[in-house]
């Protein structure tokens, strides 16, 4: 089996093209995959799940909160009615 080769000469780079034979470092540079989404069901399916796991947790937190403030309200009346008391 031949190999053959082709070579490009430039002031700023030299390649080398083997058939099936190419040196990793001067591979060509691939395009960076697209950020983009498609609105597929499965897509639109995943971000609704996400919406309501986010949901739940920010629900959690306003109750714990709305406990929390429950006892800082308690807190500061029975602190009033003991200034109150002196």
């Amino acid at each position: 089996m031949h190999h053959f080769a082709f070579i490009v000469s430039s002031p700023s780079f030299t390649r080398c093209f083997f058939n099936k034979k190419v040196n990793p470092s001067q591979k060509v540079a691939r395009r960076p995959k697209s950020t983009h989404t498609y609105n597929t069901r499965a897509n639109k399916k995943e971000r609704m799940y996400q919406f309501e796991q986010e949901i739940h947790e920010l629900h959690e937190e306003v109750t714990t909160l709305w406990g929390e403030l429950e006892k800082l309200s308690t807190l500061v009346a029975s602190l009033a009615v003991a200034q109150n008391s002196l």
